[in-house]
């Protein structure tokens, strides 16, 4: 149940969750039921569920006959659609009156599941350089897209694999052979989502030309997967393969993967200005490119072309309230903070930074979450970064100056001098002045030497739910990655 209506100051939360209670009451407004049409398939997770249909600030509802009668159909079909609504009423007067019947309907029932924190595998020996196929590198624009394309690619399984759909392969890259061939995988008409084995993926079904529904959505490798409207291109999942974020520019969408079915659930809170920006000088779109979750959810980066943004895990948790569990989008908490690279993009003075504004965003952070508390996000110093605390804007670190360590509250915990590239959970890949790479453990402080840098590298990326990277190179027009 979400409602505005509960403004706890300083809520009980419960441990982080992503599935609905069995027994749920969905507050909302009629105007709001093409929202709700879109969350059938994560309501049809709940065993009973109540509709309470605010209409007190819908004031032609109550003397309009026509309209009443849409609202009657509208609200029986998406009864039949659910087959578990067990109340439904609307209310021009108290909500909390009719919130009251309705639970007294529903039933009472536990807390929802919370999210069991994802294990991590055991690191893999480097790998070869392997040269795949993620579509022509012809200008320093088309990284980011190959980024977002080898991150959602990736998957763990016996090793860990790429589905490269262009050629219909699972790539083992510990080997740099093909461990799997997917005809159908190269039948796919844009970009998909590998899932954990490496034998299945989330497939979207681009919309048709000026066509203004949502795409679709469905599981390939999976029999009996139903597809699903989605807004938003799915980009990622999590290593569990449990949830699956979506997203073109400046929001992301956060989907659940249950009963071989994505799910649409939420998406991101917006908050100006520490929040994603949207175009930059008119043109220049934010696309989503990764989303990193803690393994215990309790904090989440989601990282765009231009801007990094930190928030306290999942968009919406649930509290307690007297006797009832509550579910709150959670927009303003002291642990959300956004950062972002200053590089002169179409030569603005650094001094603008100060206003955070969109065009002064020159590319995303190089960062990565940590493992707990005192430890919750590292930030490589590879150009001058600038984060954003609420109304506090600030410049963090210069480039060429190494790496920090921060902790909960935003103070520096540790630091050292070497690059940093990328970083997932405790483990952190460092380049040495010598340039070799080194694997940091962020809870033990050991270090361990990985392989020496052989070629120029235009980035890398983590592989979640590992303690490995990736390293990326451009080779002519294509793509060349290594595991280490």
């Amino acid at each position: 149940m979400r409602a505005e209506s509960w403004r706890d100051p300083d809520p009980e939360w419960l441990p982080p969750s992503v599935l609905p209670p069995a027994a749920l009451v969905v507050v909302s407004r009629s105007l709001q039921m093409s929202e709700l049409r879109r969350l059938v398939p994560w309501l049809s997770l709940a065993e009973r569920v109540g509709l309470v249909f605010d209409e007190r600030q819908e004031p032609t509802l109550a003397v309009d006959a026509e309209l009443q009668e849409v609202a009657r159909l509208e609200r029986e079909e998406l009864a039949a659609s659910l087959g578990n609504i067990v109340w439904v009423s609307g209310t021009r007067r108290s909500v909390h009156t009719a919130i009251e019947e309705a639970v007294a309907a529903v039933g009472r029932a536990a807390p929802p599941a919370r999210v069991v924190p994802t294990e991590s595998r055991r690191a893999a020996t480097p790998g070869p350089w392997i040269h795949v196929n993620l579509g022509a590198w012809k200008t320093e624009h088309d990284l980011p897209w190959i980024l977002r394309r080898l991150r959602g690619a990736i998957t763990l399984g016996d090793s860990i694999t790429l589905l490269e759909r262009a050629r219909g392969l699972a790539i083992d890259l510990e080997t740099g052979d093909p461990s799997a061939a997917h005809p159908e995988l190269a039948s796919e008409a844009i970009d998909v989502v590998a899932l954990p084995g490496g034998r299945s993926w989330v497939s979207l079904e681009p919309r048709k030309p000026r066509q203004h529904r949502p795409a679709t959505v469905c599981i390939r490798g999976i029999e009996g997967s139903e597809p699903t409207p989605v807004w938003g291109q799915p980009m990622g999942c999590s290593p569990d393969g449990r949830i699956v974020w979506g997203g073109l520019r400046c929001v992301v969408q956060w989907s659940v993967l249950a009963g071989g079915r994505v799910r649409p659930w939420t998406t991101g809170r917006i908050r100006w200005p520490d929040t994603h920006a949207k175009k930059l000088f008119g043109h220049l779109d934010n696309f989503g490119l990764w989303v990193d979750l803690a393994p215990d959810a309790s904090a989440c980066l989601s990282v765009m072309e231009y801007d990094t943004l930190l928030t306290p895990g999942l968009p919406v948790r649930w509290h307690r309230t007297e006797e009832l569990c509550v579910a709150r989008g959670v927009t303003d908490h002291p642990l959300r903070a956004l950062f972002f690279q200053y590089t002169g993009l179409y030569d603005v003075p650094e001094e603008e930074c100060v206003g955070a504004g969109e065009e002064v965003r020159g590319r995303r952070a190089t960062m990565s979450l940590g493992p707990n508390a005192d430890r919750r996000y590292v930030v490589g110093f590879d150009a001058n970064t600038w984060r954003v605390l609420g109304e506090r804007r600030e410049r963090i670190g210069i480039a060429g100056g190494g790496y920090a360590i921060f902790d909960s509250q935003h103070r520096v915990t540790g630091w050292g001098p070497e690059r940093m590239w990328a970083g997932w959970d405790r483990w952190v890949l460092l380049e040495t002045f010598d340039g070799v790479f080194e694997r940091l453990d962020l809870i033990s402080d050991e270090r361990e030497p990985l392989v020496a840098m052989d070629r120029e590298l235009q980035a890398c990326v983590a592989v979640p739910g590992s303690p490995n990277f990736l390293l990326v190179a451009r080779d002519g027009d294509s793509v060349a990655i290594r595991l280490v």
